[in-house]
């Protein structure tokens, strides 16, 4: 009989998956352009039904695009700040001794 003990260490040593990718703080913000596109495609298709006259819908999809830039710009700016704080806290003091 093979009895097995909760205490005893696997005889197979646990390794992490293959697949495994280290997080990047980045990945939000390809998240949240992946929508911003999906979005604005289908703006894109609608507008046609509900919008008459070339000059708004190209009016409509110019603001939208702007939004959504000034939006990416400061998602990526916040986390660029977050960053060079981290930074900034991690590199040795020169001098300071």
């Amino acid at each position: 009989m093979n009895a097995h003990n909760e205490n005893e260490a696997p005889s197979v040593p646990h390794q992490e998956p293959a697949g495994t990718v280290i997080s990047n703080p980045f990945d939000a913000i390809k998240l949240e352009l992946v929508i911003i596109l999906a979005v604005g495609v289908a703006l894109l298709l609608v507008q046609f039904f509900f919008i008459d006259g070339l000059a708004r819908q190209f009016l409509v999809l110019a603001v939208y695009g702007l939004f959504s830039a000034a939006w990416l710009i400061f998602r990526v700016t916040k986390i660029m700040r977050v960053y060079a704080r981290y930074r900034s806290d991690t590199e040795p003091r020169h001098g300071a001794e």
